[in-house]
């Protein structure tokens, strides 16, 4: 979502003259889209700031996002000069902002919660990404108890259809043959509509406009309704790629983090998602460390994972957020502790992530290329049930070819081109 919002306000500068350079150089105005999902993120996002202060101590310093809408006066406390916040309710209006006469000195954040429509940050092109990103829906409803999205995004907002098909037909335009579908709370998508849409409605009307290749970002469990997977079936362009958060493998800790389904629920649907999808990837996030989450907590989750067909996890440490109800649970778990847990679900991960590769051996897969891998000098590329893939020979960006899997080199694939 940050990506695609920075790409739109890149355009925007541009139109009205500026001249983009690096975040490493000199610059006349930094524009720092920060986030807030996590405490190391809060702390980066600071970090940004700091650096943009430092380099030119005279510029102007814009902050955006997530983390100026939830702590602004933080921001301002620890900064080392002046700084402009601009919240997600004022985001689309920060080029004006940013550039006019006054310079931007104050704090432009309002209430989030207020923002009944989806605020339609266009784009042409996002520079360097052979992948399209297509934001279709924002904020979320869903008030998870360690999450603070919903009070610095607001509520769920969806993008009119006219609005897809317009940013669709300009990413086809632009060459693109892969189009993410993204949002929030994607699964949401329409809700607020009226008519009323959903997902399915959504995804028949972007396969209409001709894409090759359709991923989707993240869907929760409950949200892969029968009438969901009948589409994906018949699909011709949605890539076997399905990402289904699953926080915990307990159901304690799953009521405690107000996440509606059981842990047999998830087991079930992804079980269901590999007999129907067998070459799929299936992912999930995991969150290491909730309070209250004791061994056995923990160990429910480990050997949930451990069964399942999952193919990859992004697994995180709690990380308590000002604001949440997560934030005063208890008891907490020792760092230690949480190290350790960390350390046994990500080896997990590994292993299962080799397991999912491996099984490609062999299998031809269609694969689009994205750029030049750093360790190797081979091309590299994605192929549509998730693997990153090595090519031998030379490819242009963006082109899809169909590649045979024949070696596993660590985390990639190595492929010879057909």
């Amino acid at each position: 979502m940050n990506q695609v919002e920075s790409a739109s306000l890149v355009e925007a500068f541009e139109a009205r003259g500026a001249r983009i350079v690096s975040f490493n150089e000199r610059a006349d105005l930094y524009v720092v889209n920060t986030c807030a999902v996590t405490a190391k993120a809060a702390y980066q996002s600071r970090q940004l700031i700091r650096r943009a202060h430092r380099q030119a101590p005279a510029a102007r310093v814009v902050a955006t996002g997530c983390y100026a809408q939830i702590a602004p006066f933080e921001i301002i406390e620890r900064s080392l000069g002046s700084i402009c916040l601009v919240g997600n309710d004022q985001k689309i209006n920060l080029v004006d902002l940013a550039l006019g006469e006054q310079g931007c000195l104050d704090i432009y954040v309002g209430d989030v919660r207020r923002i009944q429509k989806i605020a339609p940050f266009f784009v042409r092109r996002l520079r360097g990404r052979t992948r399209a990103f297509l934001r279709v829906q924002d904020g979320c409803n869903a008030f998870c108890s360690y999450c603070i999205v919903p009070y610095s995004r607001g509520p769920s907002r969806s993008l009119p259809l006219k609005e897809v098909r317009r940013q669709v037909q300009t990413f086809l335009e632009e060459g693109y043959r892969e189009i993410v579908v993204t949002g929030i709370h994607l699964g949401h998508y329409g809700q607020d509509l009226n008519p009323q849409l959903d997902l399915v409605d959504l995804l028949e009307e972007i396969e209409a406009l001709g894409p090759e290749r359709i991923r989707l970002s993240s869907l929760e469990v409950r949200e892969i309704s029968e009438r969901f997977l009948s589409w994906a079936q018949a699909s011709k362009s949605l890539c076997p790629h399905f990402h289904i958060p699953l926080q915990s493998g307990d159901d304690r800790i799953l009521q405690a983090m107000n996440r509606h389904y059981t842990a047999e629920e998830y087991l079930e649907r992804v079980r269901l998602l590999r007999a129907l999808f067998p070459r799929a990837a299936l992912g999930a996030d995991v969150l290491v460390g909730f309070p209250g989450e004791g061994p056995q907590e923990f160990e429910n989750t480990y050997r949930l994972v451990e069964k399942s067909p999952l193919s990859y996890l992004h697994v995180f440490p709690f990380s308590p957020r000002p604001g949440t109800l997560a934030e005063a649970m208890t008891p907490r778990v020792s760092p230690i502790e949480l190290a350790e847990r960390l350390k046994r679900l990500r080896d997990l991960a590994l292993r299962k992530r080799r397991s999912f590769y491996q099984s490609q051996l062999g299998e031809v897969l269609s694969v689009l290329v994205e750029g030049r891998d750093k360790e190797t000098g081979l091309k590299r590329g994605t192929s549509e049930n998730y693997l990153t893939v090595l090519i031998e020979g030379e490819f242009p960006p963006g082109e899809i070819i169909p590649v045979k899997i024949e070696r596993i080199i660590g985390q990639k694939a190595l492929g010879r081109p057909l």
